[in-house]
């Protein structure tokens, strides 16, 4: 009985490397991907002075973008376990970029303005100025979700940013809201 357990264990153990060697063969025959180049886009990018400014008001852009270049610079990256959270973050980073044409064609540009001049009020407000502001913003997201033809994964984040700000504005105190 162990006798032909063995031989069924060395079997196996065969069957595996011929599968393996097959699935590399198969792997061989794919050229690999031009990540090099992506990331060193992505790297002038970063490096543009003209671009300094944007990325001041981007809210966490520039450390995003930093990452994903890392990111294609790993050789790991071909494997699923890493590319899977890669491309959901390139996805959340991409699913706005039609918001201007999407509210430019409803005539609801303005609502992009408001909302960038709320984001620069909030960002270069003191401890005391953030509460009232809060309120406002939680106004003119409301008013951004009701925007038709938004990406679903934009429309996603959007709505839990939301719920988010609306429990903490809640749970302010109302002598705070102004």
């Amino acid at each position: 009985l162990e006798e032909i357990r063995l031989e069924r264990a060395k079997a196996a153990e065969e069957r595996r490397e011929a599968l393996r060697a097959e699935l590399h063969q198969y792997g061989a025959l794919e050229s690999e991907p031009d990540l090099e180049s992506h990331a060193l886009a992505i790297d002038h990018v970063l490096a543009a002075p003209e671009l300094e400014r944007f990325f001041r008001t981007a809210g966490g852009l520039k450390p995003e973008l930093k990452e994903l270049m890392a990111e294609l610079r790993d050789p790991l990256l071909v494997y699923d376990r890493k590319l899977a959270p890669t491309a959901k973050r390139v996805q959340v980073l991409i699913c706005g970029l039609e918001l201007p044409a999407v509210l430019e064609s409803q005539g609801k540009s303005g609502m992009r303005s408001n909302l960038t001049d709320t984001l620069e009020r909030l960002k270069n407000a003191t401890k005391l100025d953030v509460p009232p502001i809060l309120p406002v913003l939680l106004s003119q997201l409301g008013e951004l979700l009701t925007v038709s033809a938004l990406d679903p994964l934009l429309l996603l984040n959007l709505e839990e940013a939301y719920h988010d700000l609306a429990a903490l504005v809640e749970d302010l105190p109302q002598a705070m809201l102004g």
